[in-house]
Formats: structure tokens, C-alpha cells, sequence
């Protein structure tokens, strides 16, 4: 299956809903000078084009003025919208729904569903399988829970936070990670972060944390079966 690079997918989108709203170039572009930038038409055409991967900051752009001249609501999953095989990155094709999925707030742990081709030699499967022999046997998972998908985020999504999360409720970082995935959809340092808040300081992360840790004691302790 050949796969377009994100650019493409963004500009094919971002023609196709530029002209289903009727706006030209010429009227996209005034409209971006609303959001502190000064496109002209020609680089309105080059978004479109697919030249280049193009920034969250001009995609975010692209939506609001298209938003402003259509008086309707372009959202930054509308230029993911597509079933085709999508380069992430020089490792990796995913379909473009899961690209949507993962903008759109969804997860973006990306599964064998998501990646095409998953099983052939060399794939991303393959690696993730093997990536996935590196959790230990003996960590208490959650039922069902994917060991691939586990050292993926593990490799991926956590940080400082979660190691020292692990090493204080007496766990491994598999099994943090796969618990709190569980629990929450996100790694524990990225949850304690979204309850804690953009303006959330030590104290309010430490009482945070407290709640955190006692959730997954909980759940440990009911084996979540």
C-alpha cells in the first residue's frame, strides 16, 4: 500500500474544505491576517499543495480563518480526514484515521489496527513484538492489557515523573504505565499533570499525586479482573 506524507493529507483537506465552504485563496489569506500572520494566496496554494510538513501553528491558523470566512467550525481533525496509509514518520505508517483520532484528543497509542501492513517482515508490528518481550514476566499487568502496546508508551510517553511513581509504589514501569493507561487512557506524569493544571505548584502536584497513587493501589489491589 503506497502512503502519502501528512503535508499532502493536510493540504488535500485543506483545499477540499476551503472550496466546499466557497472561500478563495485570496479571501483565506486576508482572513490569516485576523491571527497575526500574513499569508498571501500563493502561500495559501503552497498549504494546499502538500509542500512540506506544515506546522501545528499553521494548520491551527488554516482552521480559524477558514472558520472566520465560512461561519462554520473547522477543526484541526478535519485536514486528517482519509482511510489511506499516512508516513508519520521514516519508521512508521499509520492510517489516517488513527492520525485524526490521536489530534482529535483520542489516544495516541497507535495499535496493529492502526499501522497497515502490520504483520509483514520488518513492519512496526514486528518491532513493537519485540519491543514487547522486554516487559518482564513477571509484572503484574491488567488483564488483557498488550505488552507491544505497553513498551511502546512506556518508550514514548513517559518521563521523570513516572519513574519515580514506579519506584515508590513498588512497581515496575511496565506496570505503572500499563495501569495507568488503564485507569486514566494516559501516562501517570501526564495525568497528575492535567489535574494538577497549567498553574498547579509542587503542593497542589503532591496532593495530585497522593489521589493518583491511591487509585492505582486500589486497582492493584482489586487485580482489575
Amino acid at each position: 500500500m503506497s502512503s502519502e506524507t501528512i503535508g499532502a493529507l493536510v493540504g488535500r483537506n485543506a483545499r477540499r474544505l476551503r472550496r466546499d465552504t466557497g472561500t478563495s485563496l485570496d479571501d483565506l489569506a486576508r482572513a490569516s491576517a485576523l491571527y497575526g500572520t500574513a499569508w498571501t494566496p500563493s502561500r495559501v496554494s503552497d498549504i494546499e499543495s502538500g509542500r512540506g510538513t506544515p506546522s501545528l501553528s499553521t494548520m491551527l491558523v488554516y482552521c480559524a480563518a477558514l472558520t472566520h470566512m465560512s461561519r462554520g467550525d473547522v477543526t484541526l481533525p478535519d485536514l486528517f480526514e482519509g482511510s489511506d496509509a499516512v508516513q508519520l514518520t521514516d519508521g512508521l505508517e499509520v492510517y489516517a484515521s488513527a492520525m485524526r483520532r490521536a489530534v482529535g484528543g483520542g489516544s495516541a497509542a497507535f495499535t496493529a489496527e492502526d499501522i497497515p501492513n502490520a504483520g509483514a517482515p520488518g513492519s512496526m508490528l514486528k518491532v513493537s513484538t519485540a519491543a514487547g518481550a522486554m516487559v518482564p514476566e513477571e509484572s503484574r499487568l491488567p488483564s488483557g492489557a498488550d505488552q507491544a502496546a505497553v513498551a511502546l508508551a512506556v518508550s514514548a510517553m513517559t518521563g521523570l515523573a513516572d519513574t519515580r511513581a514506579a519506584k515508590s509504589l513498588g512497581l515496575d514501569i511496565f506496570e505503572l504505565t500499563a495501569w495507568s493507561y488503564r485507569l486514566w487512557g494516559a501516562s501517570f506524569g501526564r495525568e497528575r499533570d492535567r489535574r494538577a493544571g497549567p498553574e498547579g505548584n509542587a503542593q497542589r502536584r503532591g496532593q495530585v499525586t497522593r489521589g493518583l497513587f491511591s487509585e492505582l493501589r486500589t486497582a492493584l489491589a482489586e487485580g482489575d479482573h
